[in-house]
């Protein structure tokens, strides 16, 4: 049956829990638990951009411990993985796979072409963090 296999994937920003966009995950997910993973994050308006760590990324945080970033891991059916892909995809994200405990999720990293010097460094995709 179409729409029913599972798919695992891990989202940080505005698709966790308590953020408008976890609607999109849809009303079957499961969440598998938590994870994390080494980037540096980025405010561009109210949404996060997570980057790959750069090599003169060093330098301006000191320690890569500041750029560890909490990630829910969820089991998703096919339709809501179609409608998330399409989202991020236009958005100029790229998909990549991340190995979990629960096995390989699919994860979206900010193009690595964006200009993220226009954009605010931030710790953590939090409330607190997006009034600053």
């Amino acid at each position: 049956m179409i729409g029913t296999d599972k798919n695992l994937v891990a989202v940080y920003g505005s698709l966790k829990k308590g953020f408008y966009n976890h609607y999109m995950l849809g009303e079957d997910k499961e969440l598998r638990g938590k994870s994390t993973v080494n980037g540096v994050m980025y405010l561009c308006g109210t949404y996060p951009r997570l980057f790959h760590v750069a090599k003169d990324d060093n330098h301006v945080f000191g320690t890569l411990l500041e750029s560890q970033h909490e990630v829910e891991v969820y089991s998703i059916n096919d339709s809501a993985y179609e409608r998330i892909r399409g989202m991020e995809i236009a958005a100029r994200y790229t998909e990549e796979t991340l190995l979990t405990d629960w096995g390989e999720a699919k994860i979206y990293w900010a193009d690595t072409d964006s200009f993220r010097d226009s954009y605010r460094w931030i710790k953590a995709y939090t409330p607190q963090e997006i009034r600053q």
